[in-house]
């Protein structure tokens, strides 16, 4: 007999079912403060609480959260460096930790306007990755031509390894101001749902749980 496991993690608490494959009859559900900062203690606690006797024989795992939606309400994302390439609005608010004009971008045909300014990126970049969980990139005219943001996006994974959000990715609108706060807000919710995704994926291998994840 197999048994799917379902856990979704709240802005309050933390639940947990786990439901018989062959007829969809959940045979347990428990209940788990949600805990801050560390997600993977209270995703262990609603674990610890389930029939260990159904747990073992898991092989689906399915987890949801609305930890990012709370996060955006909250104005609670992780902090985020933004760099922004070319001829972006300047009296403009921009929801980033701090952020940066360097450079660059594009025409509207895709040609290259002004060469990117890739010694500047990397002083920034060395002086705010201490502090920043992530990065978000948006380029002029990005979506005709995204290669001054992949490049910016090389040179942050060079010298961090951490996520790096670029505006094309997210949008192809030519809205530069919009795209560049969708990536920032984006960025900001990529290591909370990194933490608690690797939070779950821990603690099922840690129970010898082999299963697949949805």
């Amino acid at each position: 007999m197999y048994y799917g496991l379902g856990i979704d993690a709240g802005g309050t608490y933390t639940d947990a079912v786990i439901m018989r494959g062959s007829d969809g009859k959940v045979v347990d559900a428990q209940k788990a403060s949600t805990t801050y900062p560390d997600i993977k203690q209270g995703v262990k606690e609603v674990l610890d609480q389930l029939d260990q006797n159904y747990l073992k024989d898991v092989n689906l795992v399915s987890v949801s959260t609305t930890l990012s939606t709370n996060a955006l309400l909250e104005n609670t994302g992780r902090p985020v460096g933004l760099i922004l390439v070319g001829d972006h609005p300047k009296d403009r608010k921009y929801p980033a930790e701090d952020y940066i004009f360097v450079s660059g971008g594009h025409d509207t045909n895709g040609e290259e306007e002004y060469p990117l300014d890739v010694n500047t990126i990397k002083r920034y970049v060395q002086e705010t990755k201490h502090w920043a969980s992530a990065y978000a990139v948006s380029s002029y005219f990005g979506t005709r031509n995204p290669e001054h943001e992949l490049e910016v996006k090389e040179v942050i994974h060079a010298i961090t390894g951490i996520p790096v959000v670029c505006g094309h990715e997210l949008s192809h609108e030519l809205g530069v101001y919009e795209r560049a706060v969708t990536a920032c807000l984006n960025a900001q919710l990529i290591p909370i749902t990194h933490q608690f995704v690797n939070g779950v994926i821990a603690d099922i291998k840690r129970r010898g749980i082999n299963s697949r994840m949805l």
